[in-house]
């Protein structure tokens, strides 16, 4: 009769042997749907195709943020729109299965197979000729944070009124995500006892999680390079495993397929892990192009797989996405890594969560490998991790946004016995402590100059600056250092209860982008 039907969601999992429904919806999951009920449709090589494989219908990973692709641009619905879009964390419908009749498909996704998917191009937004009928029918919506994201909303309305009327009259609103950001609206909240049903327990930042830096990615230009410069320091645990593909990898939901030198060292209770790219893996490469050599991330281990899930969709909740995730396959099952989106407003420090089922909590602990070699002294356990930022009261706010503890203090910071390069030293800072963990994080913030924090900038940006080692005795620790190969090029000094500790910075920044610092604290 020329009405008109918006599908939304989970509706396209009802009446699987109702033949005029499965017409209107065109394609449907679950609920015993299977090749009789109608292929697989997705996109390959820019065309819908349709797949008459066996197997059932309907399947779909975490409910993560990913990128919509819309592939019909001159729709009532998708006119105006942004050509690629995030949508807010969500689960990504794939495998769905259907007659496909007077079917268009006007938007995807990819079904990231890192994520439970499929790996096709699967259908997002779609348009169904049903009779004289008009039928919308979206697969997003399974949660109030996708319902609150702004690209969910205005496609819902804009579908709707067309369903209704033939026309879209809405102005694509000014809050539309872009291709790398979502975007989100206030959630309604429902009235005091409701509850969706099936809906789980709101996740939570655990913060036992993050006590511990179990894991940094060093990204270099040249990986032997740097390797055998830091291999004379000290850091003698080390494997090279050569190029090594990681075909699983996705950059903000799109395939990124890579392969990378990979050079892996353990230091302690801490992998450090060097990758030079070779082909794909933007994350890395992008950030080698803009920032130089340097430390990119900093991982921490979950305890399960369910751990896993739930911190990225805790994240998911405070607007924070994937920019990288991938898998490979471990000795015990399938491992996963995640890089988060948090290096923007987070001082250029990137979060990993890790979900490595060959962990082993005790593995290294006392800066030994396997074989009882030990890693050389000082380079035998890192105590200190610092980064180099524009403004560490924002960072401060950031994080504790996140659910993390604000820093302990944050002090005007004019050192004793300072010296540059050989010269006295003038500068001063802001530091920022975070002293949650078991080793503190350090904020430096420059006031003045000229010092090593300031070529640092200048050089790459925001971002990890130092990793520190404690030594029991400063002037023999810069000579040890000094002869490896690394001489002092910056020092201070400040006052304790028993006595004067003192710092000292080896000059190790251009051999991978980060510095040692020597701690001496006499507490």
């Amino acid at each position: 009769g020329g009405g008109g039907v918006v599908v939304v969601h989970a509706s396209d999992n009802a009446f699987p042997k109702w033949p005029e429904y499965n017409l209107m919806i065109g394609v449907g999951g679950w609920r015993g749907r299977d090749e009789k009920s109608g292929p697989y449709w997705y996109f390959k090589n820019g065309k819908l195709v349709s797949d008459p494989s066996p197997g059932p219908a309907g399947q779909h990973g975490a409910r993560l943020p990913f990128q919509v692709e819309n592939r019909v641009t001159d729709h009532p619905i998708t006119e105006g729109l942004p050509k690629l879009w995030m949508h807010a964390a969500d689960e990504l419908y794939a495998g769905l299965r259907g007659p496909g009749e007077n079917m268009t498909v006007l938007s995807t996704a990819y079904s990231d197979p890192a994520n439970h998917g499929t790996g096709h191009d699967v259908p997002i937004l779609m348009v169904i000729a049903y009779g004289k009928g008009r039928v919308f029918h979206t697969t997003m919506g399974h949660d109030l944070a996708a319902l609150s994201c702004a690209g969910f909303i205005a496609t819902y309305q804009r579908g709707a009124e067309w369903a209704a009327t033939g026309k879209v009259t809405q102005k694509v609103p000014a809050d539309f995500p872009t291709a790398d950001k979502t975007s989100t609206r206030a959630a309604y909240v429902p009235p005091p006892g409701w509850t969706s049903p099936g809906a789980r327990a709101a996740a939570a930042l655990d913060p036992t999680l993050y006590w511990h830096v179990s894991h940094v990615i060093w990204v270099v230009s040249d990986a032997d390079r740097v390797v055998d410069y830091w291999q004379k320091l000290g850091i003698r645990d080390i494997r090279r495993d050569g190029v090594v593909a990681i075909p699983n990898l996705t950059y903000h939901g799109q395939p990124d397929p890579a392969s990378v030198k990979r050079i892996v060292g353990r230091v302690s209770g801490l992998k450090i892990e060097w990758i030079q790219p070779v082909k794909g893996g933007k994350f890395w490469s992008d950030g080698l192009g803009e920032h130089g050599d340097g430390i990119r991330a900093i991982g921490y281990n979950v305890r399960t797989p369910e751990e896993y899930d739930e911190q990225i969709h805790y994240f998911a909740s405070k607007g924070v996405g994937v920019v990288s995730q991938g898998d490979w396959q471990g000795r015990k099952g399938r491992g996963r890594f995640a890089f988060l989106d948090t290096a923007g407003q987070g001082g250029g420090n990137t979060l990993e969560l890790i979900d490595d089922p060959d962990a082993d909590p005790a593995l290294f602990e006392d800066g030994s490998t396997e074989d009882g070699s030990p890693n050389e002294y000082p380079l035998t356990k890192i105590t200190h991790f610092a980064w180099v930022v524009r403004d560490v009261k924002q960072v401060d706010s950031y994080f504790t946004g996140l659910g993390f503890k604000p820093f302990s203090s944050i002090d005007h910071n004019v050192s004793l016995d300072r010296t540059y390069r050989g010269q006295p030293g003038t500068y001063e800072m802001w530091l920022g402590w975070d002293r949650s963990g078991d080793a503190p994080f350090e904020w430096v913030q420059q006031i003045t100059g000229p010092d090593i924090y300031v070529e640092y900038s200048a050089k790459h940006g925001e971002g990890f600056h130092h990793l520190g080692v404690n030594v029991t005795d400063m002037d023999e620790a810069i000579k040890l250092m000094t002869a490896r190969g690394a001489p002092p090029s910056q020092t201070a000094a400040w006052n304790t209860p028993r006595g004067k500790g003192r710092a000292a910075y080896v000059d190790t920044e251009p051999y991978g982008g980060v510095a040692l610092e020597l701690i001496y604290d006499p507490r």
